[in-house]
């Protein structure tokens, strides 16, 4: 899973809108796979109970849990911060609505991380 997430990577020799878009889909797929499988879990052991099924199984899929869903908050803690407060955002950022471009490119890594949080 971590060459999916881009380990060990080589950045490319020449930046075009190409490989801006592949890039920018991928780190999307990354941070989505991430937060879904951190979801799923704690669906599985918060919601559905179901590794209390089997006490040696208990603490592993606990520990699993916090994993996951701290693996995802490092890929993109803003995710988790619209997931929470998504009913406040709603009113003022309706679904479909187009970001302002990019204007400063200091904020760009942060800018970047939100708008991904937004799609």
């Amino acid at each position: 899973f971590n060459a999916f997430l881009g380990a060990g990577k080589t950045p490319p020799a020449k930046t075009t809108k190409a490989n801006t878009d592949g890039s920018a889909r991928a780190s999307l797929a990354a941070t989505v796979g991430l937060y879904t499988r951190g979801v799923l879990k704690y669906i599985k052991v918060n919601v559905l109970g179901e590794h209390r099924t089997d006490p040696g199984n208990a603490a592993a899929e606990e520990v699993q849990l916090l994993t996951y869903l701290r693996e995802a908050r490092d890929r993109n803690p803003f995710v988790a911060e619209f997931l929470t407060f998504a009913p406040a955002f709603e009113p003022h950022f309706p679904a479909g609505a187009e970001m302002p471009p990019l204007t400063d490119p200091a904020s760009a890594p942060v800018d970047g991380l939100l708008r991904e949080a937004s799609e």
